[in-house]
């Protein structure tokens, strides 16, 4: 079986920007990422060791403090001397070096010290195709009167006001619907939908019940604005992630075209992609029962249900941190074909995938950060002797 990070050099965990992040200034959130890597992939450990040993041997010889604003230009710029051994050339040369390019950086003057001029242009044309990773939420909001929000546009303030409910969206981007407390269950229900498109970072918000939903990328909900009857329901396309209030005798119930998931209060992850076919129902706390034309299913915590297009619904025990490690800024396969995790990245960089020729018979297992470029990223693939070629926002996967 390929394993996604098999087998790293010093040179692989130099070139890593969250491990120069995570060796300079002990980040918790590179910590935590680092300490599951390496749960992972114990036979790179050593490897990982002698990384961190010379990357801080720079840091001290250069005199670089935590987070100091210069230190990553001349980062770059001491990068381009490590070998293809991984070994650090000429040091004292790179002590005297490195005041000039602090001088030259406060002066507003970039370059790059590089005696392989083929190998400059090759990577300043690899970057020009690069991809980055998505750095801002592209979401909508559709309202009740089919008024299109586009929320990048609205920095902190009141979106909307719809019978007696307030959409709001505060300073870090956080969504939530507040009523003032006067619909009653006779009213009939006004609906919003929200809408997160392919290459736009997960948003998360609350519905008018307390419910909070993290949304994926290439997904969308409908929702009423304040709930109304005695059930709520939404309907969900793509992937989220649900935290539902506890509201007693009010079911929550979360249609995704062949089944609904219906819930008091409890914690579950939902993938109904339409190109990944099945729809998967993953509990993390509570109760919830699976629901087709068929057959109901209820779930445990650690289980998933699975329900298919013929009909058939099933259930497993899963990892549930593989789950939903969308929501917490990775990506996670285990036993993932190629096309799964093509997918995926097709999702999140909003790109179109062309196979030329028949697709690789590939298993992956691993985990990836999704702040990489589309390039870092693929590098880790690239050891799997996957080829690729990256024309715009088109990824071509060659045999």
């Amino acid at each position: 079986m390929q394993k996604v990070y098999e087998s790293y050099t010093v040179e692989d965990f130099l070139e890593n920007d969250s491990f120069i992040r995570w060796v300079r200034s002990n980040a918790s959130d590179e910590n935590d990422f680092w300490k599951r890597w390496i749960a992972g992939n114990p036979s790179n450990l050593n490897t990982m060791r002698e990384a961190e040993t010379q990357l801080k041997a720079i840091l001290s010889a250069h005199r670089f403090k935590p987070n100091e604003g210069e230190a990553t230009l001349v980062w770059e710029r001491i990068k381009a001397t490590i070998d293809r051994g991984g070994k650090i050339v000429n040091f004292r040369k790179w002590l005297s070096v490195a005041a000039i390019i602090i001088f030259l950086a406060g002066a507003g003057i970039y370059f790059l010290l590089n005696k392989n001029s083929t190998s400059f242009q090759k990577k300043e044309i690899a970057q020009q195709n690069d991809v980055k990773a998505p750095d801002k939420n592209k979401a909508t909001i559709t309202l009740a009167d089919g008024t299109v929000v586009y929320l990048d546009e609205v920095i902190s303030d009141t979106v909307a006001n719809q019978n007696g409910v307030a959409v709001v969206k505060d300073s870090k981007g956080f969504l939530s619907y507040l009523t003032d407390g006067k619909s009653t269950n006779d009213e009939k229900p006004v609906f919003n939908s929200l809408n997160n498109p392919r290459g736009s970072k997960v948003i998360n918000m609350h519905l008018s019940d307390g419910t909070e939903v993290w949304l994926n990328a290439g997904s969308s909900l409908k929702y009423p604005v304040a709930f109304t009857g005695s059930d709520r329901r939404v309907e969900l396309t793509g992937e989220g992630y649900f935290e539902v209030a506890k509201i007693k005798n009010r079911k929550f119930l979360v249609k995704t075209g062949i089944a609904t998931t219906e819930v008091l209060g409890t914690h579950f992850n939902i993938s109904a992609y339409e190109e990944e076919g099945p729809i998967r129902t993953t509990l993390l706390e509570g109760k919830v029962q699976v629901i087709n034309a068929k057959n109901t299913i209820m779930l445990n915590p650690g289980q998933q249900a699975i329900a298919k297009t013929d009909g058939k619904l099933s259930k497993e025990n899963v990892d549930v941190e593989q789950v939903i490690a969308w929501k917490n800024g990775y990506f996670s396969f285990y036993q993932a074909d190629l096309e799964e995790v093509m997918n995926k990245l097709a999702r999140w960089y909003d790109l179109t995938v062309e196979y030329k020729g028949s697709v690789p018979n590939r298993v992956f297992e691993g985990e990836i950060q999704n702040d990489l470029t589309l390039a870092e990223a693929l590098k880790i693939l690239a050891k799997n002797k996957i080829n690729f070629r990256i024309e715009g926002k088109k990824l071509i996967i060659m045999p």
